[in-house]
């Protein structure tokens, strides 16, 4: 249980219920998916366990984003500079 009170699971939970809503803006979805699988996952330190965060990160902003009518366009794929991923 984290300070909240709530467990991994709870975290995973909403994780993954979490939408891009009509008047949500895509940057602030992102950066809410990349705080709440970081709470999730609860990583010790750098290397693969935030390379994993990432991947699930842009698996669950996609998915969630789908459907909603924001006007993003297509979403690229991510590549990887310096070891941040920006958007196309």
């Amino acid at each position: 249980m984290d300070r909240l009170g709530l467990s991994p699971e709870d975290h995973q939970r909403r994780f993954r219920e979490a939408r891009l809503g009509p008047e949500d803006r895509p940057f602030a979805y992102a950066q809410w998916l990349k705080d709440a699988g970081t709470r999730w996952l609860q990583p010790e330190g750098p290397g693969d366990t935030q390379e994993a965060i990432e991947k699930v990160v842009l698996e669950q902003f996609v998915g969630g984003a789908a459907g909603s009518n924001i006007g993003m366009g297509p979403i690229p794929p991510p590549y990887e500079t310096g070891g941040r991923h920006h958007p196309g």
